[in-house]
Order: structure tokens, then C-alpha cells, then sequence
């Protein structure tokens, strides 16, 4: 298995929780719709991605702050 595969997988896996979420859903992608969103982090890094069309971002210092950036982000 390739070492992007075994990144991609990672993420995939790597969903937001119920408490962070504080019961609500996250928001689906403003591009394509997809509900499938994970969480990646790159040492101090958060953010949020679209399993479907890939896109990312923004980047924040928490999971907190990445999930509620994400919740509020539109199409641009």
C-alpha cells in the first residue's frame, strides 16, 4: 500500500465526534455536497476535508475551531 493511500485512509477514519459536534451535524461540503468530512492535523494544524472532492481547509489551531470554520464556510 502506497504511503498516500495509507494518509487517505487515515483521514478517512479520523471523523469528527459527537462532542465536538456538540450534537450537531457537521455542515456537508460547500462544493459538491458530500456528507463524508474527516479531520486532518499536521502537528499544530486542524482542519476539515472532503472525502469526495477533496477540497480542505481552512487551517486552525484546534479541532474545535477547524470543525466551527468549517460548519460556517460557503461556495466561494
Amino acid at each position: 500500500m502506497s504511503t498516500l493511500t495509507t494518509e487517505l485512509m487515515a483521514r478517512r477514519n479520523n471523523r469528527p465526534t459527537q462532542f465536538e459536534l456538540k450534537g450537531k451535524p457537521i455542515e456537508p461540503c460547500p462544493f459538491c455536497g458530500c456528507k463524508d468530512i474527516h479531520l486532518a492535523q499536521d502537528d499544530w494544524m486542524h482542519w476539515c476535508g472532503c472525502s469526495d472532492c477533496g477540497v480542505e481547509g481552512p487551517v486552525r489551531d484546534s479541532r474545535l475551531h477547524a470543525i466551527g470554520i468549517w460548519n460556517r464556510r460557503r461556495a466561494a
